[in-house]
């Protein structure tokens, strides 16, 4: 059941892209036709339930755009469906050593932690 709430917080943003430095960038023309169609893709496979598939589509975007926060974020919450916990706790990391207040990723670091009870680390 833990798992159903790392899932439904949307990929996209209104269009713009979250940067690691907490800027809210509007894509050049390039981006802006590549970015939400893999991100879309990335969320609508997951919601289907192929976090494997999600985690190929997102990997590869982070490859290109890897300050993306809102693609780091489905990145990990795909490894938590994945059950692939090392990888997901990492991710969270990742986007908290760059953006300390992220909202989101503390949360969701927090919750996995619980859930693996480590409760010092929660």
């Amino acid at each position: 059941m833990w798992r159903r709430l790392l899932v439904p917080v949307p990929l996209l943003l209104a269009g713009l892209t979250v940067t690691v430095d907490g800027q809210r960038n509007p894509p050049s023309r390039a981006q802006s036709l590549q970015a939400p169609s893999q991100l879309a893709e990335a969320q609508s496979v997951l919601a289907r339930g192929d976090s494997t598939k999600a985690i190929a589509i997102l990997s590869d975007y982070l490859q290109a755009h890897p300050k993306d926060i809102s693609a780091r974020l489905g990145l990990a919450r795909a490894y938590v469906i994945a059950e692939q916990n090392d990888k997901a706790e990492a991710e969270f990391q990742t986007i908290l050593n760059v953006a300390p207040a992220n909202i989101s990723a503390l949360a969701a670091l927090a919750e996995l932690y619980l859930h693996e009870g480590q409760l010092d680390k929660a």
